[in-house]
Parts: structure tokens; C-alpha cells; sequence
């Protein structure tokens, strides 16, 4: 049997990050999750779920592969990031992502005295000291700035798909949530006692127990949820760049090569599509055969 190690507050993400993944809720020590690749095992996780009236569960799964959150963020979510107080559903939401709410938007800034003296070792102490009190000044100003950063806003737009569950979800509970209702609870505590997300380690375990009753044969836990959003709408985008580029900007990743890396997409899988784009246009246009003098004639 593996060893699972969960990892706590955890700073890495993703291949971007040595190559392993790690949302200190997803990661069984070096091993990487992995997406869902065929519809044929999404239709069947969720019918998993559904089939052993794990309402919670299913609906969990669903809003996890439509918008592709970790699931430190996932499992933050309320009733009232979707709807408002009278139940009518946000068009578009937004979330504070918890592994960047507090980078994210501020510079860096960071002052080693020690190599400012190497480095002007030669200059008079007056001149030192004048240009050591420049450095100093330009650190509080970048102090001062990053403290009135306000937290970069992730905006959503929520699809129908993922009212249909919420709904649905909403309609199965002993008792009308609240607005500050967490929408994945503990079942113990099903809207009828207190208040608190299910925790990393039970979300990964669900997945993941669920991924070897279906005999998936890949490393989901919940992270995989995540991937399965991304490998999915560059599938249906036909892997195109603007897609690519899309999902870079949603992820937060430093380069489009993580993102494909992360999803489980190749740069050979980007050149077979390019490939298969000219088989489909060969079909119907069909040039002939020149000759040098053709050329020449021209």
C-alpha cells in the first residue's frame, strides 16, 4: 500500500515547481496526479457518485472540472460566491486565490546589505552611506506599496452546468443553506451544525478512492480535477493558441510550455493537431505538379 504524505502550506505548483505537484492538500510524495482524459470516465465518475447518492460529491466534482480551481480554493467556496441573497444566481463571480492572495500583484523587495558593501567597497564612506540611505528609502517605498496592494481578484463565469448541480445540491439539504454556508461540508455537519469545508485530506481521498473503484489507472486525487479543466478545454478548443494562452492566464503559470506540461499535453501533441489540420485541407486543395520551367515562364 502507498504512503500517503500530505503536505502542508505548501508554495509549489506544479511542474513549474520541480516537477511535482503540491497544493499541500494534492500530493502523495513525488507522485503526480493526472487529468481524466475521456468524457466515457466523466460520465462515470459522476454516475459513481450519483449511483451511491453522494449528492455532495458529485456536485463537487462537477464545479471542480468547470472551472479548474485548486482545490485549497475549491473547497473554500460558499453559497454565497453564487448566489445572492434572495437566490438569484451571480452571471459571473470571483474568488481570492489562497496560495497567491499574498504575492500575488506586489513586488518584489528584498535588500542584501552585505553585497551592497562589496559592491561599492571602493566608494567613500559618505558616498557608501549616501547611496546605502537611496537603497533604504527605495525598500520603504516598495514597503509601503505592497501593503496597500488590495488581493487580486479571480473572476469566474459560472456556467449553467454548474447551477444546474448547485441547484440540485441545494434542493437535497435537510435545511436551506446560508449565504456563509460552505457549499462541501463534512456530511456530519450537512447544514445542521457547524460551519466548516471539508478538509484537503478527505476531498483527496474521495477522488482518489473513486478513481480505483472505476479502475481509472491514473493518480487523481484532487489536483487531477484541476488538470482535467485545463486538458479539456484545450481538447475542445482543438488545442489551438489562443486556448493555450487562455489557460495560462487562468492558471497563473509563467510560460504556455507549463501550462501544456502541467495538462498533460506535448509540444508534439500542438504539431500533430498542425498536422492534422493539413491532412483536413489537403482533401480539398490539391496542387499539382511544377515544373522548373513553369516557374521560369512565371
Amino acid at each position: 500500500m502507498d504512503k500517503k504524505v500530505f503536505v502542508g502550506d505548501c508554495i509549489i505548483d506544479g511542474v513549474e515547481d520541480n516537477g511535482f505537484y503540491c497544493d499541500d492538500e494534492d500530493i502523495a510524495a513525488g507522485q503526480t496526479m493526472e487529468p481524466i482524459k475521456k468524457l466515457e470516465d466523466i460520465s462515470r465518475m459522476y454516475d459513481y457518485f450519483m449511483s451511491r447518492n453522494k449528492f455532495r460529491d458529485a456536485v463537487m466534482f462537477t464545479v471542480a472540472i468547470n472551472i479548474g480551481l485548486r482545490v485549497s480554493d475549491l473547497l473554500e467556496l460558499k453559497f454565497g460566491t453564487f448566489y445572492r441573497a434572495d437566490w438569484s444566481k451571480k452571471i459571473q463571480t470571483y474568488i481570492i486565490e489562497q496560495k497567491t492572495k499574498n504575492t500575488k500583484g506586489r513586488s518584489k523587495n528584498f535588500f542584501n546589505a552585505d553585497k551592497f558593501y562589496r559592491e561599492h567597497a571602493d566608494l567613500p564612506e559618505e558616498e557608501q552611506l549616501r547611496l546605502f540611505m537611496l537603497k533604504a528609502k527605495e525598500a520603504r517605498n516598495t514597503y509601503i506599496k505592497n501593503t496597500e496592494k488590495k488581493y487580486v481578484k479571480r473572476y469566474i463565469k459560472v456556467n449553467d452546468l454548474i447551477y444546474e448541480a448547485l441547484d440540485a445540491y441545494r434542493n437535497s439539504l435537510f435545511k436551506e443553506p446560508q449565504m456563509s454556508d460552505y457549499l462541501f461540508r463534512d456530511e456530519s455537519r450537512n447544514c445542521t451544525t457547524e460551519n466548516k469545508p471539508l478538509s484537503r485530506k478527505s476531498a483527496w481521498n474521495i477522488f482518489e478512492k473513486a478513481s480505483k473503484d472505476l479502475n481509472l489507472g491514473i493518480k487523481l486525487g484532487t489536483h487531477g480535477l484541476r488538470k482535467t479543466f485545463g486538458y479539456h478545454m484545450m481538447s475542445i478548443n482543438n488545442n489551438s493558441h489562443e486556448a493555450l494562452y487562455t489557460l495560462q492566464k487562468i492558471f497563473g503559470h509563467s510560460s504556455p510550455e507549463v501550462t501544456l506540461r502541467y495538462i498533460g499535453i506535448t509540444r508534439e501533441n500542438i504539431d500533430r493537431a498542425y498536422d492534422d489540420v493539413g491532412k483536413h485541407f489537403g482533401e480539398v486543395i490539391v496542387y499539382p505538379s511544377i515544373g522548373k520551367w513553369q516557374i521560369q515562364a512565371g
